[in-house]
Parts: C-alpha cells; structure tokens; sequence
C-alpha cells in the first residue's frame, strides 16, 4: 500500500476548515451523532494525546469497503450530491453534442461490500504517515477530525477498489476539489497514475486549495484568477466554459427588472443557505410583511430540503424553482449567478445564514446590492440597476455574458472532450479549432493547406448540422465572405439553400457547376467527396426543377449513375416528369431499375394522384397492409404492433386519413370547418407529426438528447426544463380538447423508411413519430383523426384559405411569416397578426420576422393577447410550431376555429423552402 499523497489530501480538505471559524456549526449534527470530545478545549498536548489513540481505536475497528467495478470502465466519476451530479451530467451533454459521446461511470452507482479490517502493520503505517499532522497539533477542532477520518478512510476504500483494476481506467472525474470524499478519489487517482478532470461545480474562493488536476473546467474567468493566486500546478491551462444552456440575455433581466419596479405588488422568494438561521429568517419574513408593496412571500428550500422551523413562519415553502417575476432575497450562496442568468434581481442578505459575510464577493464586486433585515420596510429594489458596468463585473461570474468568447471556450472544452474519447485525431481537432476560432479566414485559406482533406472537412459540417449546432448556422450566415472556391464551400453553398431557403445567384452557380464538372484531384477522399457534392447538385437541381440542367448533367461523365439513383430521387424525378410532361428527364427502365418491390411500391404511392388512388380503389387501410407486406420484416412487426393497439382503433371514429388523394375526404373536411365557422362553433385542428413527440413521455422512445436537439433545432437555443414542462403541460391539454387531430399514417413510414430500414426507431424523426403514437395510445382517442401532412392538402391553395376566411367574422394569423406578406394574402379580410419569432433555419430569410424572443420565452405574451383579442365567429390560423399548439388550444377556448396550418405557411409565403419529400 502506497500513501504517497495521502498528506496532500488532507491538507487540501482542511484548508478549508482553517478558513471558517464556524465549520463546527456546518458539521453540527455529524459531531453530536459521532460524540467527540471537545478537543478544542484541550492543551496542545492533550489534544495531540486524545486524537492519536482516538484514531488507532478507529481504524483497528474500521473495515475496508470495497466497490464491486464489474463493468468495463475507462473514465469514472466520484458524485454524490444534486450539484456534483449536474456536472456530470453538464460534461456528458457537451460529449454528446460536440463528439459522438463518452461513457462515464459512477462509481457511486456500484455496490460496495465489506471486506477485512485493516492489519496492526497498515495501522502503524497510516499513523507514521499522519504523524507530521498529529506533531504539528494541526487536528484543532471536532470538524478537523471528522473530516480526517472520512478522508483517510475514503482514501483507503477507494485505493483498495481500485488499485486491481488500475490499467483499465484512463482518466478519474470529480466534481468537487476540497471534500474529503471527492479528494480522497482524486488523491487515489494521483497515485495510482491515471490522468483526473476536474469540474468546478460552484463559486470559489482563497481558502480553496490549489488546482492540481491534469485537466481543469472551470466555471468563469473569476474563478481562474481566484486559483491563479492560490496556486495552479496543471499540466495543462485550465479552461472556462459556461454551464448555462443558453447564453446570458442583459434585455430580459432588465425588462424583469423594470416591470418588478412598476407592479403595484411584487413578490419576494428567499433563498436560504443549508446553513441558515431559523429566528433571523423569520425576522426577514416579519419585516418584509411591514412592507405594504410587498404581495407574496416564498422561501425556495436549498437543494438538501431542509426546512425545520421553516414550517409555521406563515409563507409557502417551495422546493421547486419559482417562475413567476420575483426580486430573490439570497444568503451566501453561488445560486445569485444562476438566478440573475434566468433574468431574476437578486439582493443579498448575510444575517440569515452562518456562513462569512460576502463569502463569495458578489457584494463586493458589485453584482449584487447588500440589504439588512432593518433596511427591507423600503422599496430596496428601486436601487436596483443592471448597466454596462454592471454586465462587465458579471461576465467575470458568466462567461456566457461576453459572446465574443464563446467559441474559443468551446474549441478548449472540445481539446478535453477529443482526449477523453479517444477516438478523434489531431486533424478532428484543428478543424474544430480553426471553425470556432475564425471560420472565414480559414476556408477563404484553403488552398494554402497542400494535406488539407475537405472529406474530413465535410464530415464536421455534417455532424455540426446534425447536432443542429448553433453555430453551424453562424458558418451558413457568413458564407458569402467566403471566395475561394472548394469543395467544402460549395457543400455549404448547397446545404444553405436547402436548409434554409438562401436564393442562389445564377453567378454562383454556374461557378459551382464549371468546379465541379472539371474538378480532378489525387486524393482518394477528395474524390469521394467529389461525388458526395455532384449527388447534391443534383437534389438542388430538382428541387429547384432546373430541367435543363439535369439533363446537362445526365451528359457529363461523373460517378453518379441515372439507373442507380436512390429511391427518394426517383421519386422526385418522376413527378418532375408529371409536372412538365417532359419523358425525357429520365426513362421508366432507369426509373424503376434493379428496385425492390418494397421500393417500387413506395414509388406508386409517393407519386400517385388523386385519380390513381380512386381508380384503384385504394384506403389507409389498403396501403397499411401492402406496407406490412412488403417493408424489411423488422419494421414491418413493428408497424404490424402500432396498427393493432392504434390505427385499427381509428376506424371507430370519422377518419380523414386519406385526405391528400381522397377529394371527398378533403370537401367535407373544408366543408366541416366552414360550417363552425358560421355558426360560430368552436372547433380546433391540431397535426402531431415527428417534432410533437417533445410533449410526450409515456415511453421516453424520444430521449432527452432527441429533445435538446429538436430544441436547437427549432429556437438555437436549449431551454430550462421548466420552461420545457410548461410548454408540454399546456400543449397537452390543448391536444386533448382538440377536435380533429392529424397523425402520422402509413404515408409517412413508407416515405420514412427504405429497404435498408431496421427499425421505426432508427432516426430521430421516427423517435418522435413513435412518441406520438404511443401518447395517443395512452390517452382519450376520442377525436376524429387525419393525416398530420393534411394542412398541405387543405391551406395550401390561397383560394381554399381565402374561402374559410370569408365566412369568419376577423382572422387571426399566429406566425413568424412577414406581415406585410399576410396583409397581401388577407388583402380584403380583415385580419389581426400576431407575430412570433421564426424558426432558427429561416432567421435571415427576409419572409419571415426575426426581431422576437424565441418562442419559450414569448407563449405568456401571445396568449394573454389571444386572450384579449380572439372573439366567438372568428378564425384564427396558426403557424407556430411545436409552441402554436398551446394557442391553437386557447383560440379555441375564446370560442374560434382555430387551424393548425404549420408548414403550409411556407409554401404560402413563397419561403424557397424545398425538399426533396
């Protein structure tokens, strides 16, 4: 047994002791259960005494607990407490959005089984080490002593764990770096020779000991310069990543602020320390009730739940965050940077709690005013001011303050994440690094890079997009600055078009069709990318329906084959074919060569009209067993399982499943709608596709990643799970007052999925179908259902929206679509517009309005409006995303019809948003 570091430890866990004169009153209930002496009445000697044979009594009675490790684990983490564990959770998120993922262990999740006392010579060879301690009378207190004791002995069950099994463990994460628990694993780690991380889970200050990890994540720039002075002994420079999942917004903590100080009541939450003081708390609430514009009075409990003698104060205790406009009463806790970054004031109080004034120096570094009991009879928060100073000195709290950073903290963060998977290259890294850094001047620099492999290149934009990275859209954004022409260029110039709706200059492209038909290149990957970008040409030519331009292309030798197409661009093809009357585009042998029946039968179904699906008599029902028939046989039990527990059981009820080839399904849907319209009947329509599988969790088949990423995808930002919840509490009860309800049908699985489908699971998109269906299974189906793709059938034609507009007393349009462009299709209706913020995809695309808050933040607002503006006889149309279905549920409430025409609204507005589907 080696204990090489075990002083070390020990000096690291009581330097914080040495620091607090009241660590005695923190550990109060742990040293009256373990009944020490008061030692800290005794003479040095006696001290020194009574300790030493305190400590032989207890470790010749301690036995070793062992962690039983069965599993392969290459990175472990030691955390036990709520906030250690969100850290965890923090670095594991940020793995599965900038790499592919880390596996991390708790090691607290094993079982721990006692093994054998400790031996007379192990014994004699832990005191000799402890001995300059025990010399030097540095154990002064009971708090000293306790923690020595759970350290030395964490220290030995974790070296005793893992010392076996050593070689299979690269890396050790803790979470906390001055108790005994977290620096007994990190010390074990140490000597063992296996390479710590260290995540900084709250506020430091100088009496922290010094950082010493091999990697070091630290909270702020605050924090970094705090350790700078105690002491920094890294192998490599700590970095600063904020913890926050959206950046920090000066506007909304000012607009709180502001709307706070002109309420006639405004409500106070107290948020006290695990420490506090039961009496001066109750003074606080006391004095606050003096205060006549005071209105409610909350005290939001710390994460540890405490609240004896809380109880009969006389206001509500809450355990759960408080959402509501509120000005936070805070003892000495790091929650002031959390709470002023949701946009809530924030004042301090130090009487309430018995921890050292300012312990953390938000007062001092003037982020937070200080307010005594005495002084809470005033409007105190009238003094309250957040201004350019202000944002300065809390950038040095939140990093996510200063955006300018952002990207270089992320590339640094990215530098750890590359190292701790494993998998990633140098070449990985440098190309995250120069995209964060400065992505302009590096592919405007790419013909300077004689080894540069744009394959790799491309592969990075892809993930990025497919994490729907934020940043990602930042890269798009700029792409006009960039002109040096490349491979990796003309992927983006292609993916902006196609995501979103960017207008490609004839310039432009004929620049990317002369790169592209003369490229030639040695390297093998280059040129697989090569035909990677002459296929997405191709989808740009058709969507674009350039005829011509297919053709030219049909003649050029590329890699690309006319009769090995996939499935999705025949089927594009061939409507292309229909829509011009132009047999030339491509031949019915090249068409439908070497296809599957699986595939062939996916595209008669995709391209069939109206007459097609009469004459052949064709129904839901119909297609549904074809479908079972003939897709891969996993997805085909799958599909087989949701017909029995769900489509079968929408045969009972008036069904419009067929709406986009059925003409009369589609006639006496209008029909329908029209008729409540005037007479004045509230009704509402509301599509549950792929993306509102967010509101369900009856089998958490759509995961928490899926989420986050629909979350970018939609706002660019994730948002708290509060908001989250709230959203999906609302939705909810909208969808279950809903009158016709658009699902998923067969229609959407055949065009999901291909001969090479495993199963309904496989892809985010059909997570989400899934957790549709299943909420639906689990809930009232009583409603009449429809096709979720039923508001291209029905809204859009101008003619048909027009129609039902002319029978409604006003119309209301939700949306993110340009008003002056609504005014011209309602031009002789008289319309009401309530805009909202548009997808993240459009921000720039100049037929959509980008000057709101993003949705999450904003339903409050449109709803009180609906409130206040939406009357019995009036049609209110929606195009608001998963959001929209809360108002769709509200205008139905004020008596409306309300419509959910979603994605129609882009064909409307003529956004330039195609797709090949």
């Amino acid at each position: 047994m080696k204990l090489k570091y075990l002083l070390d430890g020990i000096e690291r866990v009581f330097k914080i002791i040495d620091s607090n004169e009241n660590y005695n009153i923190i550990l109060k209930k742990t040293l009256i259960k373990n009944n020490y002496e008061d030692i800290e009445l005794m003479d040095s000697m006696d001290r020194k005494q009574y300790v030493y044979k305190y400590l032989d009594k207890y470790f010749k009675k301690y036995i070793i607990r062992k962690y039983i490790i069965t599993d392969k684990c290459e990175i472990l983490f030691y955390g036990e407490t709520l906030n250690n564990k969100k850290e965890l959770k923090f670095l594991q998120d940020k793995a599965n959005f900038y790499t592919k993922g880390i596996e991390i262990s708790n090691i607290g999740n094993f079982k721990i089984t006692k093994t054998t006392s400790l031996k007379k010579d192990d014994i004699e060879y832990i005191l000799k080490v402890l001995n300059p301690i025990l010399n030097d009378d540095r154990i002064k207190t009971k708090s000293h002593l306790r923690q020595l004791i759970l350290f030395v002995t964490s220290f030995l069950n974790f070296y005793f764990s893992l010392s076996e099994i050593k070689n299979n463990i690269f890396y050790m994460i803790v979470a906390n770096d001055h108790s005994p628990i977290p620096v007994a694993f990190s010390m074990v780690a140490k000597e063992l020779g296996i390479e710590r991380v260290y995540l900084q889970h709250a506020e430091v200050s100088k009496s922290f000991p010094e950082l010493d990890f091999e990697y070091n994540i630290l909270r702020n720039q605050l924090s970094l310069d705090t350790y700078a002075k105690i002491g920094i002994k890294a192998k490599k420079k700590p970095i600063v990543i904020s913890r926050y999942k959206k950046d920090f917004d000066i506007k909304n903590l000012q607009e709180n602020l502001n709307k706070i100080k002109n309420s006639n009541k405004i409500d106070i939450v107290i948020y006290p320390t695990g420490t506090y003081k039961q009496d001066t708390i109750k003074l606080l609430v006391q004095m606050l009730k003096k205060n006549i514009a005071i209105g409610n009075i909350i005290i939001k409990l710390h994460p540890n739940g405490h609240k004896v003698g809380l109880e009969n104060i006389g206001v509500e205790l809450s355990q759960h965050d408080v959402l509501k406009h509120h000005i936070a009463i805070v003892g000495n806790s790091s929650v002031v940077i959390e709470l002023l970054h949701k946009g809530i004031p924030v004042v301090q109080n130090f009487e309430i709690d018995s921890i050292s004034e300012d312990y953390y120096g938000f007062v001092s570094s003037k982020i937070v005013k200080k307010i005594n009991i005495s002084e809470v009879y005033r409007n105190f928060w009238l003094n309250i001011k957040y201004d350019k100073e202000w944002i300065c000195n809390y950038s040095y709290y939140n990093p996510s303050a200063l955006k300018f950073k952002k990207q270089f903290n992320i590339a640094q963060l990215n530098r750890i994440l590359y190292d701790l998977n494993g998998s990633y290259s140098r070449e990985d890294y440098l190309y995250d690094l120069y995209l964060r850094i400065s992505p302009i001047t590096f592919l405007n620099g790419i013909g300077t890079f004689s080894d540069l492999n744009e394959f790799n290149l491309i592969k990075k934009f892809e993930f990025m997009f497919n994490q729907r990275d934020p940043y990602f859209n930042e890269i798009l954004e700029k792409v006009d600055l960039i002109k040096t022409f490349s491979l990796s260029l003309i992927w983006l110039i292609l993916k902006k078009n196609d995501w979103t709706g960017y207008e490609i200059s004839s310039q432009t492209e004929n620049l990317i069709i002369k790169f592209l038909y003369n490229y030639n290149s040695q390297n093998k990957l280059n040129l697989k990318t090569h035909c990677k970008l002459i296929d997405n040409l191709l989808n740009y030519f058709i969507r674009m329906k350039k005829i011509d331009k297919i053709k030219t292309l049909w003649s050029i030798k590329t890699c690309l084959k006319k009769n090995n197409l996939h499935i999705n661009k025949r089927i594009a093809l061939k409507k292309l074919i229909e829509e011009f009357h132009d047999e030339n585009l491509i031949s019915r042998e090249d068409l439908h060569h070497n296809l599957s029946q699986f595939h062939r039968f996916k595209l008669e179904i995709a391209t069939m009209n109206e007459f097609e699906f009469e004459i052949n008599k064709f129904s839901h029902n119909m297609i549904k067993d074809r479908f079972v028939s003939l897709a891969p046989k996993s997805v085909s039990e799958e599909f087989k399982e949701l017909d029995s527990l769900f489509y079968q059981k929408l045969n009972k009820s008036p069904q419009y499943l067929d709406i986009k080839w059925n003409k009369n399904q589609k006639e006496d849907l209008l029909i329908q709608i029209i008729n409540k319209i005037k007479n004045k009947v509230p009704f509402s329509f509301i599509r549950l596709s792929d993306g509102e599988g967010y509101n369900f969790n009856n089998k958490n088949i759509f995961s928490k990643n899926d989420r986050s990423n629909r979350e970018r995808h939609w706002w660019g930002i994730e948002i708290e799970d509060e908001v989250a919840n709230s959203i999906k509490e609302k939705n909810l009860i909208a969808i279950k007052n809903a009158d016709l309800i658009g699902v998923p049908t067969v229609y959407r699985f055949i065009r999901d999925h291909t001969d090479k489908s495993t199963s309904l699971s496989q892809s985010l998109t059909g997570r989400g179908l899934l957790e549709v269906i299943w909420g639906l299974i689990d809930s009232d189906m009583n409603h009449m259902y429809t096709d979720d793709k039923a508001n291209l059938a029905l809204f859009t034609n101008k003619k048909d929206l027009l129609n039902l507009a002319s029978f409604a007393d006003k119309v209301i349009f939700i949306g993110s679509a340009s008003p002056k462009i609504i005014k011209n299709i309602f031009k002789d209706i008289k319309i009401h517009i309530i805009s909202t913020k548009t997808h993240y995809k459009t921000t720039n695309n100049v037929k959509y309005v980008d000057n709101k808050k993003p949705l999450p933040y904003e339903f409050d607002n449109i709803l009180n409006e609906i409130d206040y503006c939406v009357n019995k006889g009036d049609l209110v149309i929606v195009a608001a995303g998963v959001v929209g279905k809360m108002f769709i549920g509200k205008a139905k409430l004020k008596g409306a019809v309300a419509l959910d025409i979603g994605s129609a609204l882009d064909q409307l507005v003529g956004a330039g948003i195609h797709s090949l589907h």
